[in-house]
């Protein structure tokens, strides 16, 4: 608001006085504050993607165990040797792995479906 002055003779006049800017001390510690996150992020950023493969590697890891125990199991239940043809647990192994392959991708398709279904059923409601 302009402050006013009162003129003698009758109404108010508005003066506009220059805008003189406070530099308040928050200001300089915000700017310190945001610069010190700035700089940290890339480094937080980085450790985190290292984490996340860490984890990634750690799930593939107990993945394979669970798959060999479950190829031990198999070959066992069918009176094979647990340590018997290489040949054949690595098949098993392979086979195995690319069941739950196809069934991963047949439930994304099915998301996939679900959402498109969705988004079109949602879209001639809205019109």
């Amino acid at each position: 608001m302009l402050p006013h002055k009162a003129n003698q003779d009758g109404p108010r006049i508005a003066i506009a006085l220059p805008v003189q800017h406070e530099h308040h001390p928050l200001d300089t510690y915000s700017q310190a504050f945001s610069n010190l996150v700035l700089s940290t992020v890339p480094g937080h950023l980085a450790h985190l993607q290292k984490a996340r493969d860490m984890y990634a590697e750690e799930r593939k890891r107990q993945q394979l165990e669970r798959d060999q125990a479950t190829v031990t199991e198999q070959l066992l239940q069918e009176g094979l040797q647990a340590s018997g043809d290489a040949q054949l647990r690595r098949t098993r192994l392979h086979k195995l792995s690319a069941r739950r392959e196809e069934r991963v991708q047949g439930f994304l398709q099915a998301l996939e479906l679900k959402r498109a279904d969705w988004l079109a059923r949602l879209g001639t409601a809205s019109a």
